[in-house]
């Protein structure tokens, strides 16, 4: 792997109040230079929404930066509940949930946290990436 890749939660420029510790336009000067190409929605949730969901905690953004400080993409990631009907699983598959879920005897139900990738985004604005071999 030649690059060096730098990757930087969003919360860092954030602080516990919801407010920048960098001002706006040091944060979008960043986000300025980030195209998408064919996926727009990545670009317009970099844009528009990373900072308030970051200050909403309803998701968490990393930056991934190379080693000229480019902005090469991102991905977000937030936490899902997920629920699993008892009775489609075996008992050996029950126990395996059962370890880090909680069941709901009403609903026959377990229900858990899901780590999902909300986000994905590649910056298209600087070229193509070198191939890793």
């Amino acid at each position: 792997m030649g690059s060096n890749y730098t990757v930087i939660n969003l919360k860092q420029y954030l602080d516990a109040k919801g407010k920048n510790l960098l001002p706006d336009d040091q944060i979008y000067k960043d986000f300025g230079s980030f195209s998408c190409g064919p996926n727009a929605d990545a670009e317009r949730f970099l844009l528009n929404n990373s900072i308030s969901f970051s200050r909403k905690k309803q998701s968490v953004s990393y930056c991934v930066y190379d080693g000229d400080k480019h902005l090469v993409g991102y991905f977000a990631l937030a936490v899902k509940p997920v629920t699993f009907c008892s009775e489609v699983l075996s008992k050996t598959a029950q126990k395996v949930v059962e370890r880090v879920s909680k069941y709901d005897a009403n609903t026959k139900e377990y229900s858990a946290s899901g780590y999902l990738i909300a986000q994905l985004g590649k910056n298209f604005y600087f070229g193509n990436f070198p191939q890793e071999s």
